[in-house]
């Protein structure tokens, strides 16, 4: 994480470093041993990434603590003490992950929220279309039609934004349109489509359909009750 550039990242581990931990701690050594764990790799994190700011916390672990991060990453924890913090991070729209390895077994739990957006569901760049047609009907339904070159490629229930659209300007506001029906590779239809802007389509070449970000919702470590092993 500290890699990649987060603006921050704390620490909280008072376990003391073992011998144990020499077999898979990368910035452990044996000078190490009786220190915690936390402590004695604060100075080797924190040359990872000189635009990260690296702490250690070495106070209590609550909702208030919680509530001030972007992520927390748990490990080494019991199950209740996983779902007490997943709690937490609910109530504060913190994103959850929880991960183990046991011998050469491991696992990972993941809670993002209930309203999560996935940026790349397909993991592909996203792409463009060039439109050769939008007709909106009186309930609101916009069928869009591409250039009949590439296929447009999308599924019911992605979400395309549109740019740069003459005539029914209304789709260019920059909100996510849902797909509601896909009704063959090169038309799909999009609602909500009524009021201002949504005039004749006029025909030009540089209008295009972004595929957009998905909505996931997960659910958490209590509706679930499955990350024990």
């Amino acid at each position: 994480m500290i890699l990649t550039g987060v603006k921050a990242c704390t620490l909280y581990d008072k376990a003391p470093a073992s011998f144990a931990d020499l077999a898979s701690h990368f910035y452990l050594s044996e000078a190490d041993i009786g220190a915690p764990r936390a402590e004695a790799t604060l100075p080797h994190l924190r040359t990872l990434n000189p635009y990260t700011s690296v702490d250690v916390h070495d106070g209590a672990v609550d909702a208030a603590f919680i509530s001030q991060f972007t992520v927390v990453v748990v490990t080494e924890s019991s199950y209740e003490r996983q779902m007490e913090i997943n709690d937490a991070c609910r109530e504060h729209n913190v994103k959850f992950i929880t991960t183990d390895a046991v011998g050469v077994f491991g696992r990972a739990f993941c809670d993002f929220g209930p309203d999560f957006i996935v940026v790349d569901p397909d993991g592909e760049l996203p792409r463009e279309c060039v439109l050769s047609n939008v007709v909106v009907d009186q309930a609101g339904i916009a069928t869009i039609t591409v250039d009949e070159e590439k296929r447009h490629g999308l599924r019911t229930g992605d979400h395309v934004t549109f740019r740069e659209i003459q005539g029914t300007v209304g789709l260019n506001d920059g909100a996510p349109k849902r797909i509601v029906k896909v009704v063959d590779g090169y038309s799909f239809q999009v609602d909500d489509c009524t009021g201002a802007g949504f005039d004749a389509y006029v025909p030009v070449w540089c209008a295009c359909v972004l595929p957009h970000h998905t909505p996931v919702s997960y659910e958490c470590c209590f509706e679930l009750s499955v990350i024990q092993f």
